[in-house]
């Protein structure tokens, strides 16, 4: 899979609660990748994704590097309940096309950087890490209080025109957990409480 041929994967978790696929690299040209739920897939390096390949994802995805989509898609389609782990040091999320991740979770070491718009259907965790959006947006789209978790030094940092958007319900209250790590770490937290019907 390193040397950029197209692939079809399919993971089954038949028997066993758990299906472990070990690769350095993976370039998914214009395939199907399915990853059924109770199975890993752990990427030791870059995944790419390109010519209108396509994730459908229920299981536990593992990055250690870039994680780049130029499939001219969303690159994890139907909004299946799948989670992406970054588990390197400094990583990046990009392409050309936006990626709808269901869950985020921001593990390993390092700043993990957007280029790119990205969207996260359900839960965005940062644990302890800085997710930095540059000139781009965060769109964080589950309304529960709780899509957006933390511990003591996660945040989410941009530049200018940079955003990080959470959609809302009436009469909650919602963490802007913003900040940054440019010359001195700095977490600057905005607590927003809706009182409207409309949401958003």
């Amino acid at each position: 899979m390193s040397n950029g041929l197209k692939f079809t994967l399919v993971l089954f978790a038949a028997l066993v609660s758990s299906v472990n696929a070990q690769v350095n690299q993976t370039i998914n040209i214009g395939d199907t990748v399915s990853v059924l739920p109770n199975t890993i897939f752990s990427v030791k390096g870059n995944l790419w994704n390109s010519s209108n390949g396509k994730f459908f994802h229920s299981g536990q995805m593992y990055v250690t590097d870039s994680l780049m989509n130029n499939a001219g898609n969303r690159m994890f389609m139907n909004a299946l309940p799948g989670t992406v782990h970054l588990t390197g040091g400094n990583q990046i999320m990009g392409g050309s096309e936006t990626i709808y991740f269901y869950n985020l979770n921001l593990r390993g070491t390092g700043i993990k950087t957007m280029n790119q718009h990205e969207v996260v259907l359900n839960r965005l965790d940062l644990d302890k890490h800085e997710l930095a959006t540059l000139s781009n947006r965060m769109f964080v789209l589950n309304p529960a209080e709780n899509a957006i978790v933390r511990l003591d030094s996660g945040i989410v940092s941009s530049e200018l025109n940079g955003w990080l958007y959470r959609r809302t319900a009436p009469d909650s209250l919602y963490l802007f957990p913003v900040g940054s790590s440019n010359g001195t770490w700095r977490y600057r937290p905005v607590e927003i409480r809706t009182t409207t019907t409309s949401g958003q």
